[in-house]
This record gives structure tokens, sequence and C-alpha cells, in this order.
């Protein structure tokens, strides 16, 4: 009956399995028909079935960016957040020309400091992973290990997990392997598996 929302509910029922097989054909058409007709939340759900690049869509890095775009538009849930996680990795997606990686790098720079000052835990550990990988920016390490160090003191085990390693290797500060063990002890409570692993690394040889 031209409900928009009912529209894009379908597109939702055909993507996830519950209420049957996922279609994501079915989903696309109804997503886009959402859109086309105001429904601007849709624009998300389309950029995540190039992201996650389900059949019979692939990581395609140029509908990843059409359908970033539309949905960096309005500030629902954490469209921002997927985004920009895509945009700073876009060379996976298929995209070689560098300049066009510069592009996008810059996008996703922007839109992690936007997020950190809104508060966005795990956004200043990817911001850090930027400035640490030289990714739209020159290689600063003492600014990748600025940008751990506020997501592991948030409470982030991603963070957590690099502040470590950035003490353990001295990397971006001086080292510090009781700062290290602190760190990847914080994280590998919360489960993350590199921490687990790095930490008990770290104190084999530490007891060699």
């Amino acid at each position: 009956e031209g409900n928009l929302y009912a529209e894009y509910t379908l597109g939702l029922l055909d993507k996830y399995p519950v209420c049957g097989n996922v279609d994501n054909i079915s989903a696309a058409k109804h997503f886009i028909t959402s859109y086309s007709k105001g429904f601007y939340r849709a624009s998300f759900s389309m950029f995540l079935l190039f992201s996650d690049g389900k059949e019979p869509f692939s990581k395609d890095w140029v509908s990843i960016g059409i359908w970033g775009e539309q949905a960096l538009k309005y500030d629902i849930l954490n469209m921002p957040f997927e985004v920009a996680y895509a945009y700073m990795h876009i060379d996976d997606y298929g995209c070689k020309d560098n300049n066009i990686q510069k592009e996008y790098y810059h996008e996703a720079i922007n839109i992690w400091k936007k997020l950190i000052k809104n508060g966005c835990v795990g956004s200043a550990v990817n911001l850090g992973c930027m400035y640490r990988e030289g990714k739209g920016t020159a290689v600063n390490l003492e600014k990748a290990f600025d940008y751990f160090k506020l997501d592991a003191e948030r409470g982030n085990m991603v963070g957590q997990c690099n502040l470590a390693a950035s003490y353990e290797f001295g990397r971006g500060t001086e080292k510090n392997l009781e700062e290290a063990i602190k760190w990847y002890k914080k994280s590998a409570k919360q489960g993350h598996q590199i921490a687990i692993d790095s930490l008990e690394e770290l104190e084999d040889l530490l007891e060699m």
C-alpha cells in the first residue's frame, strides 16, 4: 500500500534468514525501492550488501563508495563507523588506484575524528592504525600510540592490544614490558585472541 518502512522491512527479511532462505537480490530490490521513494536508511543496507560481499554481490569498491556516500548523509545508528572502516580498507575491495585510495583514506580519517569527538569507542584505534600504516597520512607512530591509548582507556580490547604491542616493541613510545603485559592482560580478559597469544609469548620470553 505504499508504506516505505514495510518495503524496507521486506528487504531485511530477505537478507536475514528469519522467515526462510536468504535472497539478497530480492532484498536489494526492496531496499532500492524504499530508498528511491525517500526511506534513506536503505542506503546503508545496500552499502552492507556490497561491503559484506554476500552472493551474488561482490566486494565492489565503486558500489561501496556510491552507497557509502549516500549513507553518510544520514546520521543513523552505526553508519559512519561501518563506512569509515570500509573506506580505510578500500584497497581490499579492489581499488588499486593510489590517488583514489588516498581520497577514501582522507574521508575515513575525517569520519574517525568526528566519531572520536562524539565518544564512539573503537574509532580511535582505527585512526591509530591509519597513522601506524601511513594510510592517507604520513606514518606517525607517536600519534598512533596516542589514539591506541585513548581507546584502550575507554575499554576497547583492540585498542588495549595495540597499545600493549606499542609498549612491547617501543612503537611511538619507550619500550616498557610491564605496561605491555598490563594492557595485554586487560585485552585478554575480554577474549581478544591476539592479546592472549601475545601475552603468553611475552611471559614465556621473560621466564627464559
